[in-house]
């Protein structure tokens, strides 16, 4: 992970990735490695740690403020694949990422909060029904989702009304295409 060649750290990460869990050894170098100047060399770290599983939560989490927005959408990504219960010492940090200033770091946190929120979290159903009036359509609509998937029943809710973006139809089902195009259904 010290080599002056982008290729050879990223194919470092790589073989350290395919070693999951037992490459949690290396986490000080690749905690190094998220702040590597290259793109791809950042990315493959995050993906990386996700693959060490609860070991690397701290590390995901400090990941959440690292300056490139790439490794950040990463790591939202990542402790929702780690998910309940062993990432939910990150559930403040991915409530603040909800405000991060890129939507793909927004919405990849409100599907790891989704991954993680039982239908008692209000604060988590609060946080995400914010989003349901972002700005990115694919934001929203990510939103609506997590709301439905983390109260699948319908259950009241201490949290907003969701926009115009879908509607119920008299099947049971959420039509998702006025946000996504034709095609888009989910069964409530």
């Amino acid at each position: 992970l010290r080599d002056p060649d982008a290729d050879t750290r990223i194919r470092a990460l790589w073989a350290l990735g395919w070693m999951g869990s037992l490459a949690r050894q290396a986490m000080p170098e690749l905690r190094d490695a998220l702040n590597d100047p290259g793109a791809f060399v950042r990315t493959g770290a995050v993906e990386t740690i996700e693959k060490i599983g609860p070991a690397a939560i701290q590390a995901l989490i400090q990941s959440l403020e690292n300056s490139d927005s790439i490794v950040r959408e990463n790591a939202a990504w990542a402790l929702g694949v780690i998910g309940h219960p062993t990432a939910v010492s990150a559930i403040s940090i991915l409530i603040k990422a909800l405000e991060d200033s890129i939507s793909k770091v927004r919405w990849n946190a409100v599907w790891a909060l989704a991954q993680m929120a039982t239908p008692a979290d209000t604060p988590i159903l609060t946080a995400i029904a914010k989003l349901v009036e972002d700005p990115d359509e694919f934001v929203r609509w990510v939103a609506e989702w997590a709301l439905w998937h983390i109260r699948p029943t319908g259950e009241d809710a201490a949290v907003p009304e969701t926009n115009e973006a879908s509607t119920t139809t008299e099947e049971g089902t959420m039509d998702m295409n006025a946000s996504l195009g034709a095609g888009w259904e989910v069964i409530l």
